[in-house]
């Protein structure tokens, strides 16, 4: 109510979210080692779902120069070594 008793307006908010679905890739990569590969992470949901990739049950860290995260979600290792191949998105 205002300083006259009318009432000013009202607003509604409405929240709608979408639960978050991974795109299953059944996908085989082969790959050139010592050469750049980009792995692939199809997500969508509201809000946008957090992607979290993991070797051996730790987190890639944001910083490490040997991986990126891309804007995607999508993961990119510059330099593929036989030992960087056990990874998966959750």
């Amino acid at each position: 109510m205002n300083e006259c008793d009318e009432l000013a307006g009202v607003e509604w908010l409405y929240v709608v979210t979408v639960p978050p679905k991974i795109e299953r890739q059944d996908t085989a990569f082969s790959v050139v080692e010592e050469r750049e590969v980009i792995l692939p992470c199809r997500v969508s949901g509201v809000p946008t779902p957090v992607v979290r990739w993991t070797r051996e049950n730790v987190t890639v860290a944001s910083d490490d120069v040997r991986y990126r995260v891309l804007r995607s979600h999508w993961l990119a290792i510059p330099i593929v070594r036989l030992r960087n191949i056990a990874f998966r998105g959750k």
